[in-house]
């Protein structure tokens, strides 16, 4: 079968057709490859993931910049370290 290791759900295909079981998001007959609307990812967990939708009534368009921004927009006080195994999870 030629399964892919990372894109097959199993290594046991459908004998008559050759398909083997995708993980979600993945297509082609030995699933090496994403399926339309995914994208492909890092991760061996889910190879595949789905492109977000844009909603066209959700994005604002202003040309102005509004006049409170410095309430928004202040400066972090002391040093700030992002610490990565802190804030982010294994196979994402």
């Amino acid at each position: 079968c030629d399964c892919h290791p990372v894109g097959a759900a199993g290594k046991t295909c459908n004998q008559t057709t050759g398909q083997c079981p995708c993980k979600d998001g993945v297509t082609g007959l030995t699933c090496n490859r994403c399926a339309k609307g995914y994208q492909q990812s890092r991760s061996p967990v889910a190879p595949c993931i789905k492109i977000p939708a844009i909603n066209p009534t959700s994005l604002v368009i202003s040309t102005e910049a509004p006049a409170d921004c410095d309430s928004y927009c202040k400066p972090a006080k002391g040093n700030y370290k992002i610490n990565m195994k802190k804030y982010c999870k294994k196979d994402y």
